[in-house]
């Protein structure tokens, strides 16, 4: 287990003034054949990304090397270097032995040049290295600079030696990852040059299905519904896409529901402020058939009709506009659906069936560490992992846990603030019942998270359940007696004993898949 140091024995650890000439000092030991000389760094950052043409291009590594790589970054307290780590080390990082924080000691190192490029980038490949048991965990590197003849894709947060432009998420390909996904659009008032040309949902998708609409689509009017998690599609083949992402929304008004995709770089552009309830108005889109494999989401409002087609959102040809309005802004003749809920209580959840779509709400007490198992999907990567948690939260109706099994929800911010004693509220997430070997009795019902699956750390004034008398019930119950009590036993971590409550990988993997081409 690696071992905590101070900031001033930790820069003591590392082999000063060294990044400097790194490049210049391996490229001449590399002429003579020789190694470089030990030397002690502090890993500052490990990025993933997914492979294509040009890496084995700019690398000289063969095609059947990997299907994934990792930039990893580098200081000795006074300068930081971008570079490769060789395939063979990866798996270190995925046995989590380098990682951000800690301390490596590099044996050796490759320069390798891209002579086929004008720009004649040359990139350091570490071919070997020691993790070190020694982390320095404090040690401030925000002001520590790229050496100075780092180049410009170096300092940028784009991988190296790939034509993509987009880190992944270190364990999974649904979280996104990096400052581009940091975007945040600001809602506008109703423009008044598009109210009497904005047209219901349904009436457009009528008109196309019946060929009588021509382009551009006339603009149209909605909220969101529902928001499906994060949908990576890229493949070391497709050299052109730089944001292989889609975002699949539900879109409704008054006259029916339709699936919205946004495609590539409209992603990372409106990802982060596209909520459940947010009002759209959407210009320059295109109509499609909708994808049957895609699952269509539970949205508890019975009156509302599903409409066979699905709005495809494109940053080119043409480039879709997407505005975000603010509902007070709306005339009442636009009349839009609600977001409805279905929250149950502990109690409740006694007699439900198995596969239910429901949404949960109730105080935290105990927090469990994330668990990895490798991604055996059919086209998966073997660098793509299942990553999941346990949750306990408890409500005022039982004395026993709400027990939730979390896996990604493309929502790290708000997966990393999950605490004791905070209020949780998951919507959209599937029953799950687990009964005994050869036995028809009951062991165990859970609930895990499906496609659509949001999570919400206590409430916010913008939510779509702030009204709802069980957040309100909820938020007295935190301050009685009984849950205080109840909290001395909360806990975070640790090694999860539930044993009739885990699950195959199998059942849990297809609660939550997004069929995609």
């Amino acid at each position: 287990m690696a071992s905590d140091v101070p900031d001033d024995q930790g820069q003591s650890l590392l082999s000063q003034r060294t990044v400097f000439n790194l490049k210049e000092t391996v490229r001449r030991l590399q002429t003579v054949g020789n190694r470089i000389e030990p030397t002690n760094l502090l890993v500052v950052a490990v990025e993933r990304y997914q492979v294509d043409g040009n890496f084995y291009v700019e690398t000289g590594r063969s095609e059947n090397d990997q299907s994934h790589s990792y930039d990893i970054t580098l200081s000795d307290g006074t300068h930081l270097i971008k570079c490769i780590l060789a395939a063979k080390l990866n798996i270190d990082v995925q046995q989590n032995k380098l990682y951000a924080g800690c301390v490596v000691r590099l044996l050796d190192c490759k320069l390798h040049y891209n002579e086929t490029s004008l720009k004649a980038e040359s990139y350091l490949i570490i071919e070997d290295l020691d993790c070190l048991q020694i982390d320095v965990p404090h040690l401030q590197t925000d002001s520590i600079t790229f050496w100075p003849g780092a180049s410009r894709h170096e300092k940028s947060n784009e991988p190296l030696a790939v034509s993509r432009e987009c880190y992944l998420a270190l364990w999974n390909d649904s979280d996104p990852y990096g400052d581009p996904w940091n975007t945040e659009v600001i809602p506008t008032k109703l423009p008044n040059r598009a109210i009497p040309s904005i047209t219901n949902i349904g009436k457009v998708v009528e008109k196309w299905q019946r060929v009588r609409l021509q382009k551009p689509y006339p603009p149209i009017l909605g909220r969101i519904l529902s928001k499906a998690r994060l949908h990576y599609y890229g493949k070391p083949s497709r050299l052109r896409e730089k944001w292989p992402y889609q975002v699949y929304l539900e879109i409704a008004d008054s006259t029916g529901c339709v699936s919205a995709v946004l495609w590539t770089r409209l992603a990372p552009k409106y990802f982060n402020s596209l909520q459940v309830g947010t009002v759209l108005l959407l210009e320059n889109y295109d109509i499609k058939k909708r994808y049957s494999q895609h699952t269509r989401p539970v949205l508890h409002n019975p009156e509302l009709k599903f409409l066979e087609a699905e709005l495809s959102l494109n940053s080119s040809h043409p480039e879709a506009v997407i505005q975000l309005i603010r509902p007070t802004t709306i005339p009442n003749d636009f009349r839009l659906h609600n977001v409805n809920h279905q929250f149950l209580t502990r109690r409740q959840l006694r007699g439900t069936p198995d596969q239910l779509i429901c949404d949960v709400c109730g105080i935290v007490t105990f927090v469990g560490r994330w668990q990895r198992t490798r991604n055996t999907k059919k086209g998966a990567s073997r660098d793509s992992f299942w990553s999941w948690r346990w949750v306990h939260i408890m409500d005022h109706t039982s004395s026993k846990p709400i027990i939730l099994q979390l896996y990604s929800t493309a929502q790290p911010h708000v997966h990393n603030q999950v605490r004791p004693c905070q209020l949780l509220v998951c919507t959209q997430m599937k029953v799950q019942h687990q009964f005994g070997r050869n036995s028809r009795s009951l062991q165990c019902l859970f609930l895990t998270t499906t496609n659509e699956t949001q999570l919400h750390i206590d409430n916010h004034s913008a939510s779509t359940y702030k009204n709802e008398i069980i957040i309100s019930m909820l938020q007295s119950w935190r301050n009685s007696v009984v849950f205080k009590e109840a909290l001395e036993t909360s806990a975070v971590g640790g090694y999860y004993s539930s044993q009739h409550c885990l699950p195959g990988l199998k059942t849990t993997k297809n609660s939550f898949l997004l069929i995609m081409c």
